[in-house]
Formats: C-alpha cells, sequence, structure tokens
C-alpha cells in the first residue's frame, strides 16, 4: 500500500495542478513566481477549462496528499505502468461534492444530445467535445503516481474517475489503441459561453 509520504513532486507538477484547482494556494502561487513563472502564467493556467477541485477540498498537491490520508483508497495499475489511486468522498463531508469533472462517457449525454459532439483539437489530437452550462459535480478523487525504485512520483490528480491517456502516435501499439478506445467513447466538456 502507497505511504503518501513516499510521494514526490517537483515545481512542474505543480504549475500543471494548476488546471485542476479554483485557486492556487499562496505559497505556492509564491514558489512558482520564485521559481521564474509570471503572474499571467499562472492565471492562465487557473483558467483552462477542465475538471476542477474545490476550493474547500483542494488548492495544491499537499492538500490532495493530505486528503488521502484522510480517506481510504482503491489501489490499481494503469495499462501504462502508472499506480492509480481512487478514493471516493463521504457525501458527508462534502455534501456539494469535491469538484467538477470535464470528461464523462459519450453514455452519459442524452441520445437526443449527441448530434452536438464535435471533434475539436486537444493538445494536438483531435477527440470529441461537447458544450455543457453545468459541468457535473463528483465526489471521486483520483491520483496518478509513477513507481520508482524508493517511492513514487506525482503525476496528477483530478476530481473524476481515472481515464486513459491523450492516446499518442508515439506510444506502444497496445497502449495507443487503448487510449484511442476510451477516448472514441469519452468526451470532453466545454462551457457555453
Amino acid at each position: 500500500m502507497v505511504q503518501i509520504g513516499d510521494i514526490t513532486y517537483g515545481i512542474q507538477s505543480e504549475f500543471h495542478m494548476l488546471r485542476h484547482f479554483e485557486n492556487a494556494a499562496p505559497e505556492v502561487n509564491t514558489a512558482l513566481v520564485n521559481e521564474g513563472y509570471s503572474q499571467n502564467d499562472i492565471t492562465n493556467e487557473l483558467s483552462l477549462v477542465g475538471s476542477k477541485f474545490k476550493s474547500d477540498f483542494a488548492i495544491s498537491i499537499s492538500s490532495i496528499l493530505d486528503r488521502f490520508q484522510q480517506y481510504p483508497f482503491n489501489e490499481t495499475i494503469g495499462i501504462n505502468g502508472n499506480l492509480i489511486l481512487e478514493c471516493n468522498v463521504p457525501i458527508s463531508d462534502f455534501p456539494n461534492g469535491i469538484g467538477s469533472q470535464a470528461v464523462i462517457p459519450i453514455q452519459d449525454i442524452p441520445e437526443n444530445e449527441r448530434r452536438y459532439i464535435s471533434l475539436k483539437k486537444t493538445r494536438d489530437i483531435e477527440l470529441l467535445h461537447y458544450k455543457i452550462s453545468d459541468f457535473p459535480i463528483t465526489s471521486i478523487c483520483t491520483l496518478i503516481l509513477k513507481p520508482l525504485n524508493k517511492g513514487y512520483l506525482f503525476i496528477s490528480s483530478f476530481p473524476g474517475a481515472p481515464a486513459m491517456p491523450i492516446p499518442l502516435s508515439s506510444m506502444d501499439l497496445a497502449l495507443y489503441t487503448s487510449c484511442k478506445k476510451f477516448w472514441d467513447n469519452h468526451v470532453f466538456l466545454e462551457p457555453i459561453k
């Protein structure tokens, strides 16, 4: 079983995680500025559309790791060898959920609405997108770790169920096929403007 104290992360991970927070912890903001990130870089990353933790649940990697010490979680090994931790946070602790999710299965979209699903580039790959007025709220938290010789490297964390990596042509064929199958059946949600 993973010991949370065995997880390491750097400033690049803190910057990447801004896209999954509503707000950044002041100490994270200061550390990022001290490492050369501009306030504009930080604001832009925070404003990216995606699955976001509510501020009362998490505003930094350390606050996410604290939550994984607080609640039981399941461990699985992903197809790419990463360790996936998933916890279902009790509704009694967070009645309004822990965050919003921006990736859902196509089957969760009403059949008469599926005609509005479109292809759009995400990280240079065309993936399915669907516009929605309110993102669904979740109580599930996912944490992705890369096993090291000693301990684990923090890769990412987000509200919602585990997802597959975006399929890249540089991937091993079996991994690419599995990722493509996942993304052919899931959509990225976008806000209606």
